[in-house]
């Protein structure tokens, strides 16, 4: 079959941690909502660190109580403890 295939292919070249990667920021907008999602933006993923864009102080403040809440749903989604972080920038 031939999604066997596409795994066994995605394991042998190694990308399978960078495609996790990518899949959580396409999953942003979907976990955190459209409010959060206009606010603030995930810009990239890095050994564990998610770090987001977040358009003022008083949100990256606000997000900083949710952050942990935000990891959760977003590991739970893919299925591993992928995000291990979330910086607020």
């Amino acid at each position: 079959p031939i999604g066997q295939s596409l795994q066994r292919l995605i394991a042998d070249m190694g990308i399978g941690t960078r495609l996790a990667e990518r899949r959580t920021l396409l999953l942003w907008d979907e976990v955190v909502g459209p409010e959060i999602a206009q606010a603030a933006r995930p810009d990239r993923i890095n050994r564990g660190s998610l770090h987001v864009r977040v358009k003022t102080a008083t949100w990256r403040h606000a997000l900083l109580f949710h952050r942990e809440e935000i990891r959760h749903k977003l590991n739970e989604r893919l299925g591993e403890e992928l995000v291990k972080q979330i910086v607020l920038k």
